[in-house]
């Protein structure tokens, strides 16, 4: 997945040292004004997120963006529950954002979903609001497909076919 990236940039398995910045990063009000809710940093969550990044892995689930070195974010692909399409999704830190990461590192993502894993179809999630994010899907060639109920949010319901 790492071919096509910057040099200054590097996609690896979510590992227990990212909790930290990942719940520091999902406890700022701009990054999850587009989400269902911001997360509360406790230590409850902290062990149900270490829970969750030592489940067994196959091909699918969350990675770690660095930038040289540091983690700045993260991308997914996950199994969408209202169809059993595959999903891609993304989320950065603020202070990263406006620098191109969200796509480099989902078309990196995109690449790997279909040329590695054979995927044939992807969808993404965008709340209607989030227009930084639908525009990253776009340059990605998805194209919006209907509004979609989402966590009981209506939300744009983004494709794209291999």
């Amino acid at each position: 997945m790492n071919s096509q990236l910057p040099s200054d940039l590097y996609i690896r398995p979510m590992s227990e040292q990212d909790v930290d910045r990942l719940l520091e990063m999902e406890s700022d009000p701009s990054v999850m004004q587009f989400t269902s809710g911001r997360i509360t940093p406790t230590l409850e969550r902290r062990q149900d997120v270490i829970h969750y990044l030592q489940q067994a892995r196959t091909d699918t689930g969350h990675w770690a963006v660095e930038k040289k070195g540091n983690f700045i974010g993260w991308v997914s692909l996950t199994n969408w529950k209202p169809d059993g399409r595959h999903q891609i999704a993304y989320r950065f830190c603020a202070s990263e954002w406006g620098n191109g990461y969200a796509t480099t590192a989902a078309s990196a993502l995109v690449d790997y979903a279909f040329t590695t894993l054979n995927i044939s179809a992807l969808v993404a999630v965008v709340w209607p609001d989030n227009l930084a994010s639908a525009a990253v899907l776009r340059k990605l060639n998805f194209k919006y497909e209907k509004d979609a109920l989402n966590q009981e949010v209506i939300v744009h319901l983004y494709s794209r076919l291999r």
